[in-house]
């Protein structure tokens, strides 16, 4: 992909207490093929060492920049990215986990090629031991039954979505365009569920949702990651 003719993408990373898995994330991001990214560190107040490590990224990368914040919760943090962003489209992913380096390309290329407003790719739950890249070898779930398959998000896809077809609602893992956000946030009031929320909010203010079963997104499963405590949700849909 030539750089000039590529639009910027919003890379939004909300940041509490994953001193452990910040690097490994941040370094995933950093390898992403995609070559026009700005990556916005969201430090919600984080007792350890991750406000430090954040401002080291900036420092080292005129893509990173960091938001200081007082603790509100993991919806407070995306909410101060989106409110801070400057690309045409914006991408979610949590401090504890990581992409391959492919992840963004693909996911501009699934809405490249299928002209639909919000792209999604696959993901695996992994352990902390991370598992090699492999083909997408690996324990995942399937976002889509077909592959660069365009559904009516108004229609299909919330059938889709209710029969789980689709399991994930997590934020991450998607593609969103900034002209269909508006004034849509996360709802800083719930603390679980706000994934879906935000994801059904959006599904509401577009026509065209394209899904491809490549499982890019690694979300890593340890004791005192994120995804085990109340401050990131990444639940599934019953």
């Amino acid at each position: 992909m030539e750089k000039k003719k590529m639009p910027l993408i919003s890379v939004i990373v909300p940041v509490y207490r994953s001193e452990k898995y910040l690097k490994r994330c941040m370094d995933s991001i950093l390898a992403q093929t995609y070559p026009c990214l700005e990556i916005i560190l969201v430090d919600d107040g984080s007792p350890d060492q991750c406000p430090a490590i954040c401002d080291a990224y900036a420092k080292s990368d005129r893509r990173v920049s960091v938001i200081h914040k007082t603790n509100g919760g993991v919806s407070s943090a995306r909410n101060a990215g989106l409110d801070h962003m400057t690309g045409e489209f914006f991408v979610f992913v949590d401090s504890d986990d990581q992409m391959h380096p492919q992840c963004i390309s693909i996911l501009y290329q699934i809405y490249r090629h299928t002209d639909a407003d919000i792209s999604m790719i696959g993901f695996r739950y992994v352990s902390d031991k991370l598992e090699e890249w492999s083909n997408g070898v690996g324990k995942w779930y399937k976002l889509g039954r077909i592959n660069g398959q365009v559904s009516s998000a108004k229609g299909k896809l919330l059938s889709i979505l209710q029969y789980n077809d689709i399991a994930h609602n997590s934020a991450c893992g998607k593609l969103f365009k900034r002209s269909d956000l508006g004034d849509v946030r996360f709802d800083e009031t719930v603390r679980i569920g706000e994934d879906q929320l935000f994801f059904m909010e959006m599904l509401c203010r577009v026509e065209r949702v394209a899904f491809a079963d490549v499982p890019l997104y690694d979300y890593i499963q340890t004791k005192d990651s994120a995804i085990h405590t109340s401050y990131c949700s990444h639940s599934l849909v019953d």
